[in-house]
């Protein structure tokens, strides 16, 4: 069965995001783990953001949820195959797509204990 991950990107913690928080964490248990609220730069992201991890199973429910929640929030989903490189180069965007620091993955080559997530 394959894995997930939607990192829903927000620029201040507004109540705008904290409502979006709150919806997360109301159905978190239903069809996804909140994994953990990022409240700045990490990894590849720029931004801060919301990091949801979901199964396959779960992926067309967790897709209608963003879409219906997610207001003007960016959305990245990518699988989580192990190799973040090919993970973070053909994700699903809902609205703006950002940019991604993919030379960061070249530090983590280097220095292994930078972490990704």
């Amino acid at each position: 069965m394959k894995h997930y991950h939607a990192h829903i990107y927000f620029q201040f913690a507004n109540q705008e995001t904290q409502n979006l928080i709150d919806k997360a964490f109301a159905l978190h248990s239903q069809i996804f783990i909140v994994y953990k609220i990022h409240s700045k730069k990490v990894g590849p992201h720029f931004l801060p953001m919301i990091e949801l991890h979901f199964m396959e199973s779960n992926k067309a429910e967790v897709m209608a949820w963003l879409n219906m929640n997610r207001k003007d929030f960016s959305v990245l989903i990518h699988e989580d195959t192990g190799d973040d490189i090919k993970d973070h180069l053909s994700p699903i965007w809902l609205g703006e797509e950002l940019p991604i620091d993919f030379i960061f993955f070249e530090k983590v080559k280097r220095h292994a204990s930078l972490s990704v997530h």
